[in-house]
């Protein structure tokens, strides 16, 4: 028994030994030890990865070249764009101009060049004849305008001057309207004659005064309305002078003054402290 109990520890004893000899390093001892490096290896690796993981956005941006901030851009006012100045149309003055009795209700258009003479200044005279009479048959004719025509109209001729002038007498009848003082009887006359000129009909009859080459020459016209007896006097006035100068074209300058007067009208207006005159009628005797 002995001896077995011997044998028996003696086995035991080897196989420890042989068991030792095969596992030195996973002993049961050393298992703790083990354990714990291995959490230490474990939290060595997590700690470094973590490490390397927030070093590495750090050592980018320090190795990246610094970005310069962009200068801040100044506030700048939109731009309106200017609106093209149109251009003004060039007002054109009118060639013509118009001279309005508002009173007598007459008004009578000329070109502007001409001259235009109003109250005493249309009391024209005739070069070496004198002032332009009216020709009226009755005194209390009043002359309004004159319409005076530029003396270098007709340059190299004997052109002296040329007219339309109005006159008004509101103290004549109708049929004294459509009478004349002048020519007088033995004078070189044109008869009397009713022409229609413009819108209105007229009495017209010309007169001349002196011999040619000098003479005035005018054409006077009548028309009776608002119970007064309206005339226009168209004049040609001719210097004489031959040597150097062409006679000038009468009916060229008349017809140019017949177009002054085809632009008269005459409104219906109540003249001011004006009455119609009524026209003499001879009486016959009673019979006894």
């Amino acid at each position: 028994m002995t001896q077995l109990n011997g044998l028996n520890n003696q086995g035991m004893e080897s196989q420890q030994q042989s068991s030792g000899q095969r596992s030195p390093f996973w002993g049961t001892e050393r298992l703790p030890a083990l354990f714990a490096g291995l959490v230490m290896v474990t939290v060595f690796v997590a700690v470094v990865s973590c490490s390397r993981k927030s070093s590495e956005p750090s050592q980018i941006a320090s190795i990246a070249p610094a970005t310069p901030m962009p200068a801040p851009v100044p506030a700048v006012a939109p731009i309106v764009p200017t609106p093209r100045a149109t251009k003004k149309a060039k007002k054109h003055r009118p060639t013509n101009a118009t001279y309005l009795n508002g009173e007598y209700g007459v008004s009578i258009t000329y070109p502007r060049k001409y001259g235009l003479k109003l109250g005493d200044e249309a009391q024209l005279t005739w070069p070496g004849f004198g002032p332009v009479p009216m020709d009226f048959v009755k005194p209390g004719g009043t002359t309004l305008a004159a319409i005076e025509v530029p003396a270098n109209l007709y340059p190299d001729t004997d052109f002296a001057s040329a007219f339309v002038n109005l006159s008004v007498n509101h103290a004549m009848t109708s049929e004294e309207c459509a009478q004349f003082a002048f020519p007088q009887a033995g004078e070189d006359t044109s008869a009397t004659a009713k022409v229609k000129v413009g819108a209105l009909e007229f009495n017209e009859i010309e007169s001349i005064n002196g011999k040619s080459p000098k003479q005035a020459d005018a054409r006077y016209y009548h028309v009776f309305q608002n119970a007064a007896c309206y005339e226009f006097a168209l004049g040609l006035g001719t210097s004489g002078e031959t040597d150097s100068t062409t006679q000038v074209d009468r009916e060229k300058v008349f017809n140019g003054l017949e177009k002054i007067l085809a632009t008269v009208k005459i409104k219906t207006v109540e003249l001011p402290g004006t009455e119609a005159p009524v026209a003499a009628t001879a009486t016959t005797p009673t019979a006894q």
